[in-house]
């Protein structure tokens, strides 16, 4: 069983209600719906910032292999 530890936190009225109903209907706990949405946050960041690193290194190989056909060219006769 994982460990836990107590946190206070201070919410607006609005939110500490719309938290309250959606406790209500997944009959949860107010920490473990704070936990979920927690981890569902902290993973879709996740996964942003790993399609961004996805992104920057297509990027790259695409440069690094534009660079090895020029350097093909250069090496290998033509044939037309």
């Amino acid at each position: 069983m994982s460990q836990t530890a107590k946190v206070s936190i201070s919410l607006p009225e609005r939110l500490l209600r719309e938290l309250d109903r959606m406790v209500e209907r997944r009959a949860t706990t107010r920490s473990g719906l704070i936990a979920q949405v927690i981890e569902t946050f902290l993973r879709r960041e996740q996964e942003r910032e790993m399609a961004v690193g996805y992104n920057a290194m297509a990027d790259l190989n695409i440069a690094l292999a534009e660079e090895d056909m020029e350097a093909v060219n250069e090496v290998w006769p033509s044939y037309d």
